[in-house]
């Protein structure tokens, strides 16, 4: 019982870990077609100098969409596995 439980909280983590891969590449996907656009849209009608701060502008902003995206993806994940080993805990004590 105690296996079957190990394994099933096992298999969720796991589960989890790919889910957050996965929305990190969709992000990662989305920023590279908004970049481009912005590439063929924007990026001819700037100076030289408009192009510097907008690439600086984009890349804070990115890094922030990330960072945040990431922090909800790991704390989503860390919440399911303190509930998967509070249950795991709970039954191996029943």
């Amino acid at each position: 019982m105690k296996k079957e439980i190990k394994m099933s909280f096992l298999k969720d983590v796991f589960q989890t870990a790919d889910e957050i891969k996965q929305s990190q590449e969709k992000f990662k996907d989305a920023v590279d077609v908004s970049s481009r656009q912005a590439e063929a849209l924007i990026r001819p009608y700037l100076n030289e100098a408009q192009n510097e701060i907008l690439s600086e502008i984009l890349e804070g902003l990115v890094a922030s969409v990330a960072e945040h995206s990431f922090q909800i993806g790991y704390n989503s994940a860390m919440q399911t596995f303190a509930e998967a080993a509070a249950a795991i805990e709970a039954k191996s004590h029943a």
